[in-house]
């Protein structure tokens, strides 16, 4: 038996449960730990998983893909949680394609440093708004919404951030409250998924 990926009991694969998890299997058919930490008692998983691709895959979504996976790596670097920010960092990197500039993003992140070199104005905005719904959701006030609409975000985009940080609040406390590991599971997603999701996202 290999090294536990959560502080709980996880199933072996062969006693998953097939009408939950054939629909959550990756392209070469094996399970994400964070998913497979739900295996003892999978009733919720299926609804997280979908409003998660409803919040960040959904074609209509209004901002960018990209955008969408450096606000989710964002709060995983708040929280300190590794799991979410391994996966989630890699796509972003990805996803930028300057991998240096993306890599020292992220660095950025986890110290609320915005250096105008990477980040413009409306970004940033974005960033300090996440940080905040991460660190302190109870400070937040009506004047925070409206310095976003202030970098020329519109209210449909506004709601699109709350929901990608909201989410990602809540699967990093999924992570870091069950002790869930990355193990040995291939990080990010694949170059050809990405490029599926980003062209239906930008109706290519």
């Amino acid at each position: 038996m290999g090294t536990p990926i959560a502080w709980i009991e996880v199933l072996d694969d062969g006693d998953l449960d097939d009408a939950v998890y054939d629909g959550l299997k990756r392209p070469d058919g094996s399970v994400h730990n964070l998913y497979r930490a739900y295996s003892s008692w999978p009733a919720g998983l299926t609804a997280a998983d979908a409003l998660y691709r409803a919040i960040l895959h959904s074609p209509d979504g209004p901002l960018p893909f990209e955008t969408c996976e450096l606000v989710a790596t964002q709060v995983a670097a708040l929280t300190g949680c590794a799991y979410a920010q391994a996966h989630h960092g890699e796509n972003f990197v990805r996803l930028h394609g300057d991998h240096a500039a993306a890599r020292s993003m992220i660095d950025h992140l986890r110290r609320d440093t915005y250096p105008g070199d990477l980040f413009e104005p409306r970004l940033k905005a974005m960033l300090i708004y996440g940080a905040k719904l991460t660190r302190a959701p109870e400070t937040l006030e009506q004047a925070d919404v409206a310095e976003l609409r202030r970098h020329g975000l519109s209210d449909k985009e506004i709601l699109h951030l709350n929901q990608v940080s909201a989410n990602f609040n809540y699967w990093v406390r999924v992570i870091n409250g069950l002790g869930i590991t990355l193990g040995e599971e291939e990080i990010g997603m694949a170059p050809d998924t990405l490029e599926r999701i980003e062209n239906a996202r930008r109706g290519a």
